[in-house]
């Protein structure tokens, strides 16, 4: 298991979508998408909204995943991002992460607030329709890489809010495939929901629970990123140092011929390691951890029909 004093506090993990408000003069149920050619290898779609016109393609070739997404007012080019995911190399969700911080950079550089706020109201209508569209497949690499781009207008808008660097800390649920890329930063979480979380887990695992439900007290009935509650258990310089030596050890141990019998922060299959696999333990997270106490007995529907028991008990001890 990884050392206490190391691990991020993330407990909740809803289906991520976009939010939609209705912007003025937009009947948005009259609006459709055109899906121009859709394959398993190509995805190329277009999206209209009064004199709007939203274009998103990607691409596969020999595993590499190439998306770009632009916005058209008139037939004039007003944003275009771009991303390239090479899932040959063992580290790519680290560079891709990278890579999406550069391309925000450059967005920022030829682009303002104005034109983001309103870039960004338009790809959530975009990107809602794309994710609920029965066409598509919603969990494909083609269809997933709209999160990247979404990151990247994110990034951007914020680094002009804030008056800041383009930053972004990648959500821990990523880099195991439990979750769309998502800045910390942008990922919001109810904070009632997650007041009930951690009031009703007994868990001794919970680092300084109570620092953290006196923040949280503050912040009912509104939503806050995820990223101010991580801070509590480590910097975010530390998550992505630990992230990046994890993927080192993880990369070198499934490359061993003769794996390591005991690795520092436990190995893949102990509770709350984010998944269930061989080598060791390189992503810790109190969702995961919430997760797989609940999920010991497979009791619960959001266990997954791939979930098999480790021990028989009560419900009711199931349930604490």
């Amino acid at each position: 298991m990884l050392k206490k004093n190391n691990a991020i506090l993330l407990l909740i993990m809803i289906l991520s979508v976009f939010s939609c408000k209705k912007e003025d003069n937009i009947d948005i149920e009259k609006q459709n998408i055109t899906i121009i050619e859709n394959n398993p290898n190509y995805l190329s779609l277009v999206y209209k909204i009064n004199q709007f016109e939203l274009k998103f393609d990607s691409k596969i070739k020999n595993q590499i995943v190439v998306s770009n997404f632009r916005i058209f007012k008139k037939n004039e080019l007003l944003i275009e991002t771009k991303n390239n995911i090479d899932t040959k190399i063992p580290s790519y969700k680290l560079i891709t992460h990278k890579g999406i911080i550069e391309q925000a950079k450059v967005l920022k550089i030829h682009s303002n607030l104005d034109l983001i706020n309103n870039s960004k109201k338009l790809f959530e209508l975009f990107a809602e329709k794309i994710l609920f569209d029965q066409n598509l497949d919603s969990y494909s690499n083609l269809v997933q890489s709209i999160f990247y781009h979404n990151s990247i207008l994110e990034i951007t808008k914020r680094s002009f809010e804030k008056k800041e660097d383009c930053e972004c800390t990648p959500h821990p649920g990523y880099f195991v495939d439990n979750n769309s890329f998502w800045c910390q930063e942008d990922y919001l979480i109810d904070v009632n929901r997650f007041i009930d979380v951690i009031e009703n887990n007994n868990s001794e695992d919970l680092i300084d629970k109570e620092k953290v439900l006196s923040f949280l007290q503050k912040k009912k009935n509104s939503s806050i990123s995820i990223d101010n509650i991580s801070v509590f258990m480590e910097s975010k310089q530390s998550f992505m140092n630990r992230v990046e030596s994890s993927f080192s050890k993880a990369n070198n141990t499934i490359k061993s011929i003769n794996p390591p019998e005991e690795c520092e922060d436990g190995q893949g299959t102990d509770l709350g390691c984010c998944g269930n696999y061989s080598g060791c333990c390189w992503v810790w997270s109190y969702y995961c951890l919430d997760h797989d106490i609940r999920c010991y007995t497979c009791a619960h529907w959001h266990c997954g029909p791939s979930c098999v028991p480790e021990i028989t008990i009560s419900d009711d001890a199931d349930d604490n």
